[in-house]
């Protein structure tokens, strides 16, 4: 993958590419493209630009071809491919939110002085982080496999989605001057802020083993509570929680079920055996996904606003009318997922 060398009218937070043979989009002019999600096999993108808005969309596993027209797209949060990506090395005029780096030999941009980082990650080798606060805002700072330390002062820095390595971070323990949105555990051992009377953490991520999540929504504010990979019971009731983004363990969870008061937004099923609310009349469900196996996505689009919305991975079937839906940040399922036909 060839990134985009030019950062002068170009603003691309978070866009995907596939693992292999992707071509990202050459002409940022004008349009807006943020997370484009692809299917796994054979997906084929919207080829024209000028009336869709497509968020988030990701491409697939394989031979995907991107929107080849960049005049009317604006594509946020581009990522790196797996191989091979050098990234763009000047940060005076652009602006790169949750950049990602590919899985080799990838360096970041290492002047933090005049370029506005959100999400960057690092890749899974060799990458250092810039270590000085004091004049960069890093919101969504993933380390690396390896070696990475973060930055371990909350007093002079503003830390959106801080993601720890696979080994050894030590994540910050006090919430009481440090925001913490989307906070990510490591592999072993992060023991997670337990009181929520002071801490406001959106996107908390548990950790691969034994993370207790907060039982009581009444105090606390948890936008894209990730579950842990087991035993996590989720908060059940709707009334007084908003949590957006909340995402299922891997076994056994069960959703709220009541859509009448919940705003649930990016809500994930579990692997197994989730049932999504069926009800779009009263529910606002942006960036739902499905579970691993048999979800049935909600098939009206009149009165649904469905951002992000991810397809299980097998025999999902997506939203066919793009006429009334607004849906940014849409997922391919794994096989055999048909997109949008957008006129």
């Amino acid at each position: 993958m060839k990134c985009i060398t030019s950062a002068d009218t170009f603003h691309a937070d978070h866009l995907l590419g596939d693992a292999h043979g992707m071509k990202c989009i050459t002409s940022a002019d004008t349009f807006h493209a943020d997370h484009l999600l692809g299917d796994a096999h054979g997906m084929k993108c919207i080829t024209s630009a000028d009336t869709f808005h497509a968020d988030h969309l990701l491409g697939d596993a394989h031979g995907m071809k991107c929107i080849t027209s960049a005049d009317t797209f604006h594509a946020d949060h581009l990522l790196g491919d797996a191989h091979g990506m050098k990234c763009i090395t000047s940060a005076d005029t652009f602006h790169a939110d949750h950049l990602l780096g590919d899985a080799h030999g990838m360096k970041c941009i290492t002047s933090a002085d005049t370029f506005h980082t959100d999400h960057l990650l690092g890749d899974a080798h060799g990458m250092k982080c810039i270590t000085s606060a004091d004049t960069f805002h890093t919101d969504h700072l993933l380390g690396d496999a390896h070696g990475m330390k973060c930055i371990t002062s909350a007093d002079t820095f503003h830390t959106d989605h801080l993601l720890g390595d696979a080994h050894g971070m030590k994540c910050i323990t006090s919430a009481d001057t440090f925001h913490a949105d989307h906070l990510l555990g490591d592999a072993h051992g992060m023991k997670c802020i337990t009181s929520a009377d002071t801490f406001h953490a959106d996107h908390l991520l548990g950790d691969a083993h034994g993370m207790k999540c907060i039982t009581s929504a009444d105090t606390f504010h948890a936008d894209h509570l990730l579950g842990d990979a087991h035993g996590m019971k989720c908060i059940t009731s709707a009334d007084t929680f908003h949590a957006d983004h909340l995402l299922g363990d891997a076994h056994g969870m069960k959703c709220i079920t009541s859509a009448d008061t919940f705003h649930t937004d990016h809500l994930l099923g579990d692997a197994h055996g989730m049932k999504c609310i069926t009800s779009a009349d009263t529910f606002h469900a942006d960036h739902l996904l499905g579970d691993a196996h048999g979800m049935k996505c909600i098939t009206s689009a009149d009165t649904f606003h469905a951002d992000h919305l991810l397809g299980d991975a097998h025999g999902m079937k997506c939203i066919t009318s793009a006429d009334t839906f607004h849906a940014d940040h849409l997922l391919g399922d794994a096989h055999g997922n048909e997109m949008h036909n957008i006129r």
